[in-house]
């Protein structure tokens, strides 16, 4: 190229420099020589002089010449340069629409060669479906303005050669040459920005999927805390519409208790910009405030200060609700331990104190002074022996003996005794459902709980009021039982008991059911009466809640699981009196010495020949000596090293035929289910009279099969 351009220009130089030259040659010679020559003689000169000068003129258009087409050359390059260092696909076409220049960006991105693409339509170039409407937007182009951009940033899909679809950018512009007006194009592939962009919006969608499905309160608020963006979850909680919420403060709506606290916390990630994690109570639409737990990331501008706060809270009242009934059920448990321990020591001690006063009372005479004073510590003992019963109902370790039954008839069995405990200005009203399923439970636990609750109900009216006693089937499904702990679904009857007293506070609900809790005044009532109510539900595998309010009543709804069972009614069995008297052998087993010679005193007045045995490995040692028959073990379930279940097995193994009578103030599930004795097992609770302990004896050893 420098070669060819170094030729031209000495052509050039030559074409000028001669004509030049001759021209002031002759002019000088025309000066010197034919100054004086006539006039024909002139003329010719100036006829020569005119030659000259058409040669001189000729060779400066021959320089412009020569100089228009370098430029045009030099025009050529740069467009040709532009075009290969363009980073996009560029292509000039004509105004019919034929492609006449390309760039190699363009051969790649339509996978055809410069050859192929040279002389190609551009609408080739494009799936069939868009060839028409660009088509018509080049004509009309064709007849606008030469300096009007055709467009800048089209979106359009080219089609590669092997037929695939490319989504590009075009920007469309007039180019005019020496040779003709045209139209030059950039082509940008915006394949991966497309999928990206794609992407973006998937990703949205999700996020907008997500906010719309999740159970989350969604916002965002400025940093001034007014509403930016209430979703739909905010508004479904608040009641508020977007354009009631948005750009108004939240604080509002938070419970007047939590608003200074939460106020701080957002102060103090205002000032660090850490997030905020707080719980408080929200008001929702229908004026109700629901615990939430809230946390609220800030969105910085360019990492610096922040723009804008997105919170998300979750409604915990549930789960609030659900722990503080945990912690009431442990804390029960737990005083449940501690009573039936109580009640366990109490009863041995309370034995020893109604058998030796039994029998000093026996050996004096009838209206002796020291009689009569012996049957107020005998009647005071067995009031405390009905107390530490309670205990034992409360701490569920009391003995039961369930039966398929329906509440309906237990209750109006038990409504005349109930207008005896209440007072004549309470209305008693019971509403049996006739189409009641039946439950198993104690019939006689279950009119102690009437009695109990009537009671509770009778106090807590002092001016009169109604009672109303309800029975009806119910099913609780998982609703509610996500909202009451330890409340499996399923298909319960309901024994509802509501008076229209007094009502109780939050605080007085809490701690209603633990023994010795009341709110009576002194020596009018025990705190034992909700305690057992409590132990006897949960022994029947059923559930109570309380519902009352400060003047608005009570009211207890207890809920018995539901059996298919038919209720059957109960032979009376024939009265026959048992014989107070023995001679058998019986193996007396108890740990604590006092209540153990008691018990082998009662034997032996009535009769039996008693042996005794401190321990459970001294009585398989007196099984194993003993010459003689033994009949029976009376044995302690509960005793160090080893338990009564586990005694009796070891003993019947010496002695197949020995019956076995277990005694116990603290039944454990050796041999009891939930408080319920095993089929076939004999049992006698402590305390015990001399009459009780006769009697069961007598009638275990006058079986014919021990069972």
């Amino acid at each position: 190229m420098k070669t060819r351009n170094s030729g031209v220009m000495l052509f050039v130089a030559t074409a000028i420099t001669v004509p030049v030259g001759v021209f002031g040659a002759w002019v000088a010679i025309e000066r010197l020589w034919f100054h004086d020559l006539p006039y024909e003689s002139h003329l010719l000169l100036n006829t020569a002089r005119g030659l000259m000068a058409v040669l001189v003129v000729a060779a400066l258009g021959g320089i412009h010449i020569l100089r228009s087409a370098r430029r045009a050359a030099e025009a050529e390059i740069t467009v040709r340069q532009i075009l290969e260092s363009a980073p996009d696909a560029m292509i000039i076409g004509d105004q019919g629409g034929r492609i006449v220049q390309v760039n190699a960006q363009a051969e790649k991105l339509f996978g055809y060669s410069r050859t192929e693409l040279v002389g190609k339509q551009v609408e080739s170039l494009m799936p069939g479906r868009f060839r028409d409407k660009h088509l018509s937007h080049r004509l009309r182009y064709s007849a606008a303005p030469r300096t009007r951009p055709m467009g800048i940033g089209l979106y359009l899909l080219g089609l590669h050669k092997n037929g695939s679809e490319i989504p590009v950018e075009v920007s469309l512009g007039p180019l005019q040459r020496r040779d003709g007006n045209f139209v030059i194009a950039g082509i940008r592939d915006v394949t991966e920005r497309k999928k990206a962009e794609q992407a973006l919006r998937e990703s949205e969608e999700r996020y907008r999927s997500l906010v719309i499905a999740t159970s989350q309160i969604i916002w965002t608020t400025n940093p001034e805390g007014e509403m930016l963006e209430p979703f739909r979850s905010w508004q479904e909680f608040t009641g508020q519409s977007a354009e009631e919420a948005r750009g108004r403060g939240w604080l509002n709506a938070i419970h007047p208790n939590d608003r200074e606290r939460v106020w701080k916390t957002c102060d103090e990630a205002e000032r660090t910009g850490v997030a905020i994690q707080s719980e408080y109570q929200l008001r929702r639409h229908d004026g109700v405030y629901r615990h939430l737990s809230c946390r609220a990331v800030p969105v910085r501008i360019n990492g610096g200060s922040i723009r804008e706060w997105v919170g998300a809270c979750t409604d915990v009242t549930e789960q609030i609700i659900l722990a503080a009934q945990l912690r009431q059920s442990q804390k029960m448990d737990a005083i449940g331990q501690l009573a039936g321990g109580v009640a366990h020591d109490f009863n041995n001690l309370l034995g020893v104190i109604m058998g030796y006063t039994d029998l000093v009372m026996e050996a004096l005479a009838p209206g002796h002074k020291s009689r009569e004073q012996l049957e107020q510590v005998y009647k005071a003992a067995e009031s405390a022996a009905s107390l530490t019963s309670q205990l034992m109902a409360f701490s569920r370790k009391q003995v039961v003996a369930p039966k398929i039954l329906n509440l309906n008839a237990v209750v109006s069995d038990t409504d005349k005794m109930l207008r005896r405990l209440i007072r004549e200005d309470v209305h008693l009203v019971t509403v049996l459902s006739p189409s009641l399923g039946n439950v198993k439970a104690d019939p006689g636990q279950i009119e102690q709980i009437l009695m109990n609750l009537a009671v509770n109900a009778r106090d807590a009216m002092p001016h009169g009021g109604k009672l109303t006693l309800e029975t009806r089937s119910v099913g609780l499904d998982h609703e509610y039982a996500n909202t009451h702990a330890a409340v499996p679904p399923g298909d319960y009857v309901l024994l509802a008991v509501t008076d229209s007293g007094t009502g109780m506070d939050e605080a007085t609900k809490a701690h209603i059911f633990e023994p010795f809790f009341t709110t009576k005044e002194m020596g009018r009532g025990t705190g034992l009466g909700l305690a057992t109510v409590y132990g006897i539900v949960k022994q029947s595998d059923g559930f109570i809640w309380v519902y009352s309010e400060p003047g608005q009543g009570t009211t207890f709804k207890i809920y018995f699981p539901r059996v298919h069972e038919s209720a059957k009614e109960a032979a009376a069995a024939p009265h026959t009196p048992i014989a107070q008297q023995g001679t058998e052998t019986v193996l007396v087993v108890e740990d604590e010495v006092a209540l153990r010679e008691l018990a082998c005193e009662f034997l032996q007045l009535s009769g039996f020949v008693p042996l005794e045995a401190r321990t459970p490995v001294e009585a398989i040692q007196i099984a194993e000596r003993h010459k003689g028959p033994i009949h029976l073990v009376l044995t302690d379930v509960v005793m160090p090293g080893m338990g009564g279940r586990e005694l009796a097995g070891k003993v019947k193994q010496q002695r197949p035929k020995i019956k076995v009578l277990y005694m116990s103030g603290y039944p454990d599930q050796a041999i009891f289910q939930h408080g319920v004795l095993e089929r076939g097992v004999a049992f006698l609770p402590k305390p015990f009279s001399r009459y009780d302990l006769v009697r069961i004896v007598r009638e275990i050893l006058d079986r014919a099969v021990d069972s």
